[in-house]
């Protein structure tokens, strides 16, 4: 059960940009209080309230009844690391082939200098 809180509420929370948008079969008028998509030029038309476009995902304790365990946004950081153990695995791959080729020719130099 979610209880309102009576007086003034202090939020603490996480502002985010609402744009992103799932799968709609329909441009209908949402009826009722949940919406499939927030829409917020929609929102306003239905509600005629004047609105900042932006969302608050609120992260303050209330003792309301509601979670309040937002996922983290993705930074893509996990992507940028494969990127470059990819990439310094094949200089060190390079390095070690260049090394190697250029030794086993010194040493077939040496060795027809010396006959």
């Amino acid at each position: 059960m979610v209880t309102t809180p009576h007086g003034q509420v202090k939020l603490e929370g996480m502002a985010v940009d609402p744009h992103s948008r799932y799968l709609e079969l329909a441009h209908t008028v949402p009826q009722g209080r949940v919406w499939q998509n927030l829409d917020f030029t929609r929102y306003e038309a239905v509600t005629r309230l004047t609105l900042q476009p932006v969302l608050l995902l609120q992260t303050s304790k209330q003792d309301d009844g509601l979670r309040r365990n937002w996922p983290r946004p993705d930074t893509g950081v996990s992507m940028h690391l494969g990127y470059a153990i990819q990439w310094y695995s094949l200089a060190t791959t390079l390095a070690v082939l260049w090394v190697v080729m250029n030794v086993k020719r010194d040493r077939e130099n040496t060795a027809s200098l010396l006959e």
